[in-house]
């Protein structure tokens, strides 16, 4: 007589199925894009207003009242440049890291690839990336900034692409049955929006602050993309060979916590 033992299994989380779920990924994207200004004034104008405003508060804050040597470069440029990271950073995380309960009915309800809430909140938030980009690229043609370093431009974004990737993926699994970090996440954003060297170069800080702001992986990203798109020489190399080797760490963690928390979804959501 043929024995069947049934055991739970850890993770289901594998590459192949990203591949093969691309489509519902799409139409989870698009539909997150339209969702976010239905019935808003404004609409999509907010995607452009949002990272000047901070733009604005950076200008007056840092250059207006501290002076803020940026190594000849202009502030706005300067500046504009860090919140072009930033911005999408911050709007995947708002939206990635709630992606799960946002969707609860479809995950406790349906067989869904859970993996694709988050990926399609990362998609989504891509307008929030390219419209301070393609500001910031032409100030920096501009300016005369430019040079063949753009040619690198899209590796440093898949960079912060995937770097955010990974921590949406361990914030989204973990605030699925921990909502504290939903609550605290808009804390976190507005603290993290001064320390991390948007408006301000990691080279200019002290020793002991410099070495502590370069535990962020985002300030290693954020380095090497005014080091390509703005011609920059004052950034701090230490902080870009952290962000690679840590956000290495961070991706691969994100996937294993994910794959982890993902078979429980629909029992603690």
């Amino acid at each position: 007589m043929q024995e069947v033992r049934i055991e739970p299994t850890k993770s289901r989380l594998h590459a192949r199925e990203i591949v093969r779920n691309a489509p519902v990924i799409r139409v989870l994207a698009v539909r997150d894009l339209k969702a976010r200004y239905k019935q808003s004034l404004l609409g999509p104008l907010w995607i452009a207003f949002q990272p000047m405003a901070l733009l604005g508060a950076y200008i007056v804050g840092f250059h207006g009242v501290t002076q803020v040597a940026t190594g000849g470069v202009p502030y706005a440029v300067f500046a504009l440049a860090g919140v072009t990271m930033w911005s999408y950073f911050q709007a995947a995380m708002v939206a990635g890291t709630s992606s799960i309960i946002s969707n609860a009915a479809l995950v406790r309800k349906t067989a869904c690839p859970r993996f694709a809430f988050p990926i399609a909140s990362l998609l989504a938030a891509l307008p929030s990336f390219l419209v301070p980009f393609v500001v910031s690229l032409i100030a920096s043609l501009l300016s005369g900034r430019g040079s063949m370093r753009l040619l690198l431009l899209p590796v440093a974004a898949l960079w912060l692409f995937v770097l955010t990737a990974g921590i949406v993926a361990m914030s989204s699994a973990i605030s699925a049955r921990f909502r504290d970090l939903i609550s605290a996440l808009p804390f976190l954003l507005q603290v993290g929006a001064f320390v991390v060297p948007v408006g301000y170069p990691v080279s200019t800080l002290s020793p002991t602050l410099r070495l502590i702001v370069s535990l962020n992986p985002l300030t290693g990203a954020i380095e090497a993309w005014r080091w390509v798109i703005l011609r920059a020489g004052n950034v701090y190399l230490p902080s870009i060979y952290w962000s690679l080797g840590f956000g290495l760490v961070i991706v691969a963690a994100g996937w294993w916590v994910f794959g982890r928390l993902e078979v429980r979804m629909a029992d603690v959501i």
